[in-house]
């Protein structure tokens, strides 16, 4: 598969899962459903940064134990063999993760996840009513 290839394949974001949201600071962190239509391929794992106008993927990872380097480390659980197509499939991904983002996370401000709790923004604006 060469790197056209991979920039035309299809894919759809099948559901972003929410861990940290702060909107006054442009920031959104997410795991990522992921289904590459065009190889019938469902991963899940990735994950989404978005911080102001930047937007990151992250492919899913892994940890264990490195007995050389005596320390956990982390590393790709898919990975193809040259990184210069695993660019262009996160390149891929961004952008449907950013246009899936825009369209349906985006807009639905009445959840903010915050130290992993969803809180609704009249509980906020309740704990901050009471303070």
């Amino acid at each position: 598969m060469d790197k056209e290839q991979i920039e035309k394949l299809k894919i759809e974001i099948v559901e972003m899962y929410p861990y940290e949201r702060i909107d006054a600071k442009g920031v959104f962190k997410a795991n990522m459903h992921v289904y590459v239509i065009d190889w019938d391929l469902d991963i899940r794992g990735f994950t989404f940064h978005r911080k102001g106008d930047k937007y990151k993927v992250f492919f899913p990872n892994n940890r264990n134990f490195d007995r050389d380097e005596q320390k956990m480390v982390r590393f790709p659980v898919l990975n193809f063999s040259r990184k210069e197509k695993n660019e262009i499939f996160i390149k891929v991904v961004v952008e449907e993760a950013k246009k899936y983002f825009i369209k349906e996370v985006f807009p639905k401000k009445e959840i903010i996840v915050l130290k992993k709790k969803q809180r609704t923004v009249q509980e906020i604006m309740a704990n901050s009513e009471s303070d």
